[in-house]
């Protein structure tokens, strides 16, 4: 009950962060013969299609769209029941607060992940339809990162 309360209150911010995540790794991805030249002169770093997608997706503007889509899957919570009235509800609920903070953190993390996952396997099917190449175990290895950063950046 408590996992699907937090779910059905965070559901739709999911979905659009989700949503724009996928948008931005498309676009990269498949309009790369457009931005790559930019890239390339704006960071001499680059010099090749992998670093470009390091640069512009995993180290770039769409990861911190996963920092961003992180605090505001964090919105919410007794404060939020409170503004809305339901307070009396959610704590008439047969579980302990210690459960209701443990069930929407625990939902947090997982639904972090499945952000996470978006961009690594989106980019390496796409590349394959541009004809460009992108190692899949290159792009594995971001999944657990962004989240563990993505919480190492809320901490502190």
């Amino acid at each position: 009950m408590l996992w699907y309360k937090a779910w059905r209150e965070s559901r739709v911010r999911f979905f659009i962060s989700g949503g724009v995540i996928a948008t931005m790794c498309l676009v990269y991805t498949l309009f790369q013969t457009r931005l790559y030249p930019w890239v390339v002169h704006e960071t001499p770093r680059v010099h090749n299609y992998t670093q470009y997608i390091h640069w512009t997706i995993f180290g770039g503007a769409t990861r911190g769209i996963l920092q961003l889509s992180a605090l505001l899957l964090g919105l919410g919570g007794l404060q939020r029941d409170r503004k809305q009235d339901t307070i009396g509800f959610t704590l008439a609920l047969p579980a302990s607060r210690i459960s209701l903070v443990a069930s929407r953190a625990t939902l947090g993390l997982l639904q972090v992940l499945a952000l996470a996952v978006i961009p690594s396997i989106l980019v390496t099917a796409a590349s394959h339809i541009v004809g460009q190449q992108l190692p899949l175990d290159y792009a594995l290895p971001f999944i657990p990162l962004w989240p563990a950063c993505t919480c190492t950046w809320r901490t502190s």
